[in-house]
């Protein structure tokens, strides 16, 4: 699973730049894996918005691992001279919940660019902004579930939350060339 998991992060961009992962091997994913397995966080596998929209429990767990999979990270950043390890991104972290568990957007540059272009919720992770969007497809249920099915005719079974992530990401992905091309006439 540690193998998969590290292909998928490099598959989204999570081994560029600066990122951390880059000096590490696909085991530096063990013990998060492990965490996820945890069946106190099977909740977060629900893919049922109308049930998890309102139900505090859900946002809640998703916030504990977010922070105990942030400091499991941040102890395998710790180098040899005792300096303190490196906090994980919003970004890495949500990719893996994403791929995981289904159970909130990737909070990447183009998906928070949308969010804030649209002012649905902001742009930073956090229990109101998930909140927001849980309610927000809830509110718009059944235009979401119609662009879900007829994707998941060719075979792709997305969760509501990669909807909402695809949805927002493309609108940020449209504000930000649009910005782009205006900067440049």
């Amino acid at each position: 699973m540690c193998l998969h998991l590290s292909n998928y992060l490099a598959s989204w961009g999570m081994f560029r730049g600066a990122a951390f992962l880059l000096q590490k091997d696909y085991k530096v994913h063990l013990e998060v894996v492990h965490l996820m397995l945890n069946g106190r966080y099977h909740i977060l596998r629900s893919t049922n918005i109308r049930e998890i929209a309102h139900n505090d429990e859900y946002i809640n767990r998703m916030f504990e691992l977010n922070q105990k999979i942030s400091k499991i990270y941040r102890n395998k950043t710790t180098d040899f001279e005792n300096e303190n390890g490196r906090n994980s991104s919003d970004t890495l972290i949500t990719k893996i919940l994403l791929g995981v568990f289904g159970c909130v957007p990737a909070y990447d540059r183009y998906f928070k660019s949308g969010l804030r272009s649209t002012g649905i919720a902001s742009g930073q992770f956090s229990k109101r902004s998930v909140a927001g969007l849980l309610q927000f497809y809830e509110h718009y249920y059944d235009d979401f579930e119609a662009v879900r099915l007829k994707i998941s005719e060719h075979g792709v079974e997305y969760p509501p939350m990669k909807i909402i992530d695809m949805c927002f990401w493309q609108i940020g992905f449209d504000s930000d060339t649009q910005k782009a091309e205006l900067e440049q006439e």
